[in-house]
């Protein structure tokens, strides 16, 4: 898979959108415990937008973009908890936070 800024510097053809794009939307969304609004706020877009992605829309590309980049954040913390864990160190309460 590319790298968020990679997605930036090329043209995105919407094939491209990956299958799992709605699922990992929502698995973000309410790991996080947010609501359509604030995700839709975190990607610059309207909620009822966010609601059609969630079902079946595929994104325009500066949605689909910062959504990979916050997916990209997501996956880097969830990662760190969890090595965390298996060190002995850290909590067992996994609490993401936002930036």
């Amino acid at each position: 898979m590319s790298k968020p800024s990679d997605l930036a510097n090329k043209v995105i053809k919407m094939d491209e959108v990956p299958e799992d794009f709605r699922y990992r939307l929502r698995t973000w969304r309410h790991t996080l415990g947010l609501n359509q609004s604030e995700a839709a706020q975190i990607l610059g877009c309207e909620r009822s937008y966010l609601s059609q992605l969630e079902g079946k829309r595929k994104p325009g590309k500066g949605v689909w973009i910062r959504f990979e980049n916050e997916w990209a954040k997501f996956v880097a913390q969830r990662n760190q908890s969890l090595s965390g864990l298996n060190s002995g160190k850290g909590s067992p309460n996994l609490r993401i936070y936002q930036e």
